[in-house]
């Protein structure tokens, strides 16, 4: 019984520092990324995006609206580990341009 608690707490610390890192990394990519980067830059810095949005269509797990504007594409990235309560999103324009970059945090 000493034994499945030790590997239960084992496995919990295990997915909170699992957690904590993918979360760093992605944070620290994304400060990486300047407004006006381009598609390329991105791509390098945080790889291939999660969920690609569209203009006006949201990605409701985590936007009630979809980019507007300038904005023609959001790139989202997510922290599976966080249970869907944290992802990173850039939003591109027209001429794949880096317009903004967001953190979004479920409470």
């Amino acid at each position: 019984m000493r034994t499945l608690m030790w590997g239960l707490a084992g496995l919990f610390v295990a997915y909170v520092a699992g957690c904590s890192a993918v979360s760093a990394w992605h944070s620290h990519a994304l400060a990486s990324v300047p407004v006006g980067a381009g598609r390329v830059e991105v791509l390098r810095a945080l790889g291939q995006p999660d969920v690609v949005e569209h203009a006006g269509a949201p990605f409701t797990r985590y936007a009630s609206s979809g980019c507007s504007g300038r904005c023609a594409q959001r790139w989202w990235y997510e922290n599976r580990l966080g249970l869907d309560t944290e992802a990173w999103s850039v939003e591109l324009d027209a001429s794949d341009r880096v317009l903004v970059t967001s953190r979004w945090t479920s409470p």
